[in-house]
């Protein structure tokens, strides 16, 4: 199956969860240099039916290397506001 005809369960990602005692919630990266990959479309498309924002980093979609801090501290800081 492609990406592009995936459609992950929102209702089941939706929200906060509990598993194992410890609360999960889902956050969406999206990689601002990647603006017309794939990767931001379907970042997009996930934030949508979730009623969330895709959270910022400021890399490209394969940004961890080298700048890890950098890419964490978008989620982080969405997770500790949130």
């Amino acid at each position: 199956m492609s990406a592009a005809a995936f459609a992950p369960p929102a209702d089941a990602l939706a929200g906060d969860h509990t598993v194992a005692g410890s609360a999960h919630v889902v956050v969406v990266g999206l990689g601002v240099a990647a603006g017309g990959l794939l990767t931001y479309q379907t970042s997009m498309a996930l934030a949508g039916p979730l009623g969330t924002a895709p959270v910022e980093s400021p890399v490209d979609h394969g940004g961890f290397p080298g700048r890890a801090g950098e890419a964490a501290e978008a989620p982080r800081k969405a997770l500790m506001d949130g």
